[in-house]
């Protein structure tokens, strides 16, 4: 079982920590957070998977559609990262190659600093 949860952490950026088994009946609510927290323009967000023991297809997926779609063209830093420290779930975006197309950092502070928020 899992929990997301959708806070502010400051004017435009937002955190959803997931914790727990994050698998296809979590879906849902994750990519509703993900589009609430990306609908404004100019918004930015952190994913924070450290308390996450899974992630399964769908939960990558949803990651993966929320960064391409919020991606910025322009050569403007993300508007969403990833902190997802080592371990069993940051292997997951390894062997899928996700970590080569998102932002992922091991911490939260880290993941502020690829998208040059403070």
């Amino acid at each position: 079982m899992s929990e997301i949860v959708l806070e502010a952490i400051s004017q435009g950026l937002s955190l959803v920590r997931v914790s727990g088994v994050a698998d296809s009946t979590a879906g849902p609510d994750l990519r509703n957070m993900l589009e609430d927290a990306l609908a404004a323009p100019g918004t930015s967000l952190i994913v924070d998977l450290s308390e996450a023991s899974f992630l399964d297809s769908s939960m990558l997926g949803a990651l993966a559609e929320s960064y391409q779609r919020s991606r910025p063209g322009d050569g403007n830093p993300p508007r969403m990262a990833i902190a997802c420290p080592e371990g069993n779930v940051r292997s997951m975006f390894e062997i899928t190659a996700l970590d080569s197309m998102l932002p992922i950092r091991d911490t939260v502070a880290d993941a502020k600093e690829v998208m040059r928020v403070s």
